[in-house]
C-alpha cells in the first residue's frame, strides 16, 4: 500500500475503532435512562444508577463531535489528498485559493460545534447548529466527493450527511428537553436518534460496500483501462504464448 492508500483508510478506521463502540455505549445509557424514568428512580436490587442520564448526555455530545469529526476527516482526504494530489506536491498551483476557503470552512464547522454546546441562548444554538450543518453540506457538495446520487437511497455520503446533521440537531435541542414539561422535545429527541441509529446501521453496510469497490492507488489505472464500470465487466488479458 502507498501512503495515499493508508490515508484512505483513516476514516473507516476511526469509525470502527471510536464511533461505533461509542454509539453502543450511548444507546445503552439511553435505554437505562428511559427505564429509570419509567421506574421513577426506584431503588433496590438491580436499580439503575442516577448517573445514567448525565452520562448519556455527556457521551452523546462526544458521539456528535466524533461523527462530525470523522465526516470532516473523509472530506479532508478527498479534497486535500485525493483531489489535489498532495503527496505529489501539486496542492497549491492555481487552486490554492479554493484550498484555503475549504480549510477555513472546516475551521468554521469545528468552531461552531465547540460553541454549540457552550451556548445557553436558544438563538445562538440555532445559529451555531445551522453553521455546523451548512459546513457539512457545503464541504460535502464539493467536486470530487463521491455522492452516488443515482442511488441516493443506498449512498454512504447521503447517510453520513444525514447522521451528522441529526447529531448536530440533537445537541442543539438538549437544553430544551429539561425545560419542556410537555415532553415534546424529549419525544423529538427520541425520534431523531432512532432515525440516526438506523442510518448508522446503513453507514456500516454502505461503507463496507464502498471499501470493496475502491482499488489501491497503483491498481486504479489498470482497472479503469480494462473494466467497464457500467456493465460490470473487465477485459481479460490474453495469456502469453507458450515458448
Amino acid at each position: 500500500m502507498n501512503p495515499v492508500d493508508w490515508l484512505m483508510i483513516v476514516h473507516p478506521t476511526l469509525s470502527v475503532a471510536l464511533i461505533f463502540p461509542l454509539l453502543g455505549i450511548v444507546v445503552r445509557y439511553a435505554w437505562q435512562t428511559r427505564q429509570r424514568r419509567l421506574r421513577q428512580g426506584g431503588g433496590g436490587p438491580g436499580s439503575i444508577p442516577a448517573t445514567a442520564g448525565p452520562d448519556h448526555v455527556r457521551l452523546g455530545r462526544w458521539l456528535a463531535y466524533g461523527v462530525v469529526g470523522v465526516t470532516l476527516v473523509a472530506y479532508g482526504f478527498i479534497l486535500f489528498v485525493w483531489k489535489f494530489n498532495v503527496l505529489d506536491g501539486q496542492l497549491w498551483g492555481d487552486r490554492g485559493g479554493i484550498f484555503a476557503l475549504q480549510l477555513a470552512l472546516m475551521g468554521v464547522t469545528v468552531g461552531s460545534m465547540a460553541l454549540l454546546t457552550r451556548s445557553r441562548s436558544r438563538l445562538w444554538r440555532i445559529v451555531f447548529a445551522a453553521l455546523a450543518s451548512l459546513g457539512v453540506l457545503v464541504l460535502g457538495g464539493q467536486e470530487g466527493v463521491y455522492h452516488r446520487s443515482e442511488e441516493w437511497y443506498i449512498s454512504h455520503y447521503y447517510y453520513g450527511v444525514a447522521v451528522a446533521i441529526l447529531m448536530i440537531g440533537s445537541i442543539a435541542i438538549t437544553p430544551e428537553i429539561y425545560r419542556d414539561r410537555t415532553h415534546r422535545w424529549r419525544i423529538a429527541h427520541s425520534l431523531i436518534n432512532a432515525l440516526a441509529l438506523l442510518l448508522f446501521i446503513g453507514q456500516g453496510l454502505t461503507g463496507s460496500r464502498d471499501l470493496l469497490e475502491i482499488s489501491l492507488s497503483w491498481q486504479t489505472p489498470v482497472i479503469n483501462a480494462q473494466c467497464d464500470w457500467a456493465n460490470k465487466t473487465c477485459t481479460v488479458p490474453e495469456a502469453p504464448p507458450n515458448p
